[in-house]
């Protein structure tokens, strides 16, 4: 099974220069990813598993295509997919529906988004390696707290040697 590919934001990489949104806007004609504001990171779609905007849309203009859901020449511009989308990444532009497609409309290899990120603030990662980051943030987060107590337990004395003693 061929790995899906997602955008993903670093905050901590964001200078808000906004080279993601003038490249979006180059390449279609509008911005598909937003900043809402200075100090906050790129908003764009995630390419939901189980999207709700695609589920709530009465006409089922909002398809799968490779990597990315797409808004197809159906949409009635009705706006329920804007409403049901957890992370305000749909707009309404001209009277229909408009989101991140990863570029997949455009003449593009990577997202003009990432493209424009010199920073490295926007990556195009692979589901699976989005998930393999994780584990490996959650096992650097576990060893920190692991060594925090350890280290608590020897400059105050063991918990369990403390419990027999009052016994």
């Amino acid at each position: 099974m061929p790995d899906v590919f997602v955008l993903v934001v670093a905050p901590d990489l964001c200078t808000d220069c906004r080279k993601c949104v003038n490249a979006c806007e180059s390449i279609h004609g509008h911005a598909r990813i937003y900043k809402i504001s200075e100090n906050a990171p790129p908003v764009t779609c995630l390419q939901c598993d189980d999207a709700p905007c695609a589920n709530v849309c009465p006409v089922n203009a909002i398809v799968e295509e490779g990597d990315s859901w797409i808004v197809t020449e159906d949409c009635v511009g009705c706006g329920l997919c804007a409403v049901a989308c957890p992370f305000g990444a749909i707009e309404m532009v001209n009277g229909r529906a408009d989101k991140c497609t990863l570029c997949v409309d455009a003449p593009k290899k990577v997202p003009a988004c990432v493209e424009a990120c010199d920073r490295g603030a926007l990556r195009l990662v692979s589901k699976s390696q989005v998930a393999e980051e994780k584990r490996e943030r959650f096992a650097i987060e576990m060893e920190r707290i692991y060594r925090t107590l350890a280290k608590l337990e020897s400059e105050e004395g063991s918990l369990r040697g403390e419990s027999r003693s009052r016994g």
